[in-house]
């Protein structure tokens, strides 16, 4: 902060079958203090928000490349 620019960029994706997943996550920051934990918690919030939106489903999706 401190006049920081801070920035956060969340992709997120439906499968054919309704199915909702995070594609991407990026957060950018001229700090590295705390950046992991700020990530940490960040992904979690993902992961409830996506939880929700998957009728509670667990969903886990693998890409191979």
């Amino acid at each position: 902060m401190n006049g920081v620019k801070e920035e956060y960029s969340i992709k997120v994706k439906q499968t054919s079958k309704g199915v909702w997943y995070c594609d991407g996550l990026q957060v950018i920051s001229e700090r590295t203090t705390g950046l992991a934990n700020e990530l940490n918690h960040i992904m979690t919030q993902v992961e409830g928000v996506l939880h929700e939106h998957n009728d509670g489903e667990t969903v886990i999706v693998t890409e191979v490349k």
